[in-house]
């Protein structure tokens, strides 16, 4: 039962960090291609699970023992910077015509600050295999969110909205509206 509980509260809660922005969704190109999407995000994902393994370990047998955990946020960023700057990298290798294409200065901003968001969910008192799983989770909430926007963000007309609001891009409505709708579920859980 507690896995179940920690499955639901991973998918919503990352959902949420998606949502509010950190994911930042609403950002991406809308000229990107399928193939870019699922890049960058195996990239982003695989990312967070190796920061947040790695992190984990890192609280177990290093911070714990010297009893530095205030330095742990510190060590949190670095990770999400290196990891970042790894999985572009990556994504510059799979395919050069779509970095220089679809990469944006932002998305790297991007995906740190999701990967420290999730960072800083995990409740790394567990045992390892529990950090495991609400780092899986985090991932699938977050894998959703960015596929269920992908189709999405190029059926939206801007043209249809109030003249005053056409400067903010209309998903960022729909991502709030969302993030309103998963913040009161996450919240009944």
């Amino acid at each position: 039962m507690e896995f179940v509980q920690m499955l639901i509260l991973g998918v919503l809660s990352s959902n949420i960090i998606a949502c509010t922005g950190y994911g930042a969704i609403s950002l991406q190109s809308e000229k990107r291609s399928f193939l870019f999407v699922l890049t960058t995000l195996a990239t982003t994902i695989s990312t967070i699970l190796v920061a947040g393994l790695l992190f984990s370990v890192l609280n177990i047998y290093v911070l714990i023992p010297l009893n530095v955990e205030f330095l742990g946020i510190i060590i949190m960023a670095i990770l999400a910077v290196v990891f970042t700057y790894i999985s572009r990298y990556i994504v510059k290798v799979v395919s050069v015509e779509q970095y220089y294409l679809y990469e944006k200065s932002y998305q790297f901003a991007i995906q740190t600050i999701t990967i420290v968001a999730v960072l800083l969910l995990i409740d790394y008192s567990k045992s390892f295999l529990t950090v495991m799983f609400q780092l899986a989770m985090f991932s699938v909430g977050f894998m959703l969110v960015q596929l269920l926007f992908y189709p999405l963000y190029e059926k939206l007309d801007n043209t249809k909205v109030l003249k005053p609001a056409r400067n903010v891009p209309l998903i960022l409505y729909t991502l709030s509206i969302l993030a309103m709708i998963f913040s009161a579920i996450y919240m009944m859980v």
